[in-house]
């Protein structure tokens, strides 16, 4: 599966290995609809399950002092984190997966041992614009990603131009 977002077409991927959260019926079912990611999908290595949670935006506002730099900011860390919790909430069966929208790879995997990764993708940034986001948002994370045992490295920011050199856009 090929996902459109933000100018850019992520995969492919195989329906196994993801979870189109903001396309689902899970998602459809909260009354007030929390705010989410994108996508998760799964990748497997020779030694690590990483699961990637996905939010993209095309651009970003220019000063890390602004309101709307503190506003963007913090509605990207609750989509991640709405993001997280509604997958978990389904792994542990405090909601339920009826359509069959959470790839099995997803549903099957070994959460103890699955490596979390949380992607911001930037479309149109330049990559000076970059590092304060990503040191900014660490930061922020910190307290969850100790709960969580998540690596402050499986924290990116990439602009549009850097995640093309990855392998996660076609």
């Amino acid at each position: 599966m090929i996902i459109s977002e933000s100018g850019l077409d992520f995969g492919p991927f195989q329906d196994s290995d993801l979870f189109h959260v903001e396309k689902s019926e899970l998602y459809k079912k909260f009354k007030n609809k929390p705010k989410v990611a994108e996508f998760l999908v799964l990748h497997s290595t020779k030694t690590n399950q990483l699961l990637w949670i996905f939010e993209a935006r095309t651009s970003n506002p220019k000063s890390s002092n602004s309101e709307d730099y503190l506003n963007y900011e913090s509605e990207i860390l609750e989509k991640w984190r709405n993001t997280f919790d509604i997958f978990v909430s389904v792994r542990i069966g405090r909601n339920s997966d009826d359509n069959g929208e959470v790839g099995k790879n997803l549903i099957q995997s070994k959460l103890s041992s699955v490596r979390f990764v949380f992607l911001l993708v930037i479309t149109n940034a330049k990559a000076d614009w970059l590092i304060p986001i990503s040191n900014s948002i660490k930061t922020k994370l910190f307290a969850f990603c100790k709960i969580y045992n998540i690596f402050p490295e499986h924290i990116i920011v990439l602009s549009g131009d850097e995640v093309k050199k990855t392998g996660l856009v076609i």
